[in-house]
């Protein structure tokens, strides 16, 4: 008859070992994707060389325009990237 009360305590210690493992595993999972407090320091990837800010001829408008049209275009992949973010959370 004893080895039935043994049989059940190790029954209890693995059970109770799993459950307390399944809840180390949520836990451990659910907060490595809450977002992290510190904030991030985005480099400029884009730069305007020889531009002139008194220029006002037509090439340099030209140039200004292209770099913003670079510089939005990288604020709609970060903005993308930002949304993707949150929708996996």
């Amino acid at each position: 008859m004893n080895n039935g009360n043994g049989s059940k305590i190790w029954i209890w210690v693995i059970v109770i070992l799993i459950i307390i493992g399944g809840v180390w595993w949520y836990l451990s999972s659910s907060s490595s994707s809450t977002p992290s407090t510190t904030p991030t320091q985005q480099t400029n990837t884009t730069s305007v060389t020889g531009a002139n800010p008194n220029d006002d001829s037509d090439a340099a408008m030209a140039q200004d325009a292209t770099a913003i049209d670079t510089q939005m275009s990288g604020l709609n992949s970060d903005n993308a990237s930002a949304d993707q973010g949150l929708a996996s959370q």
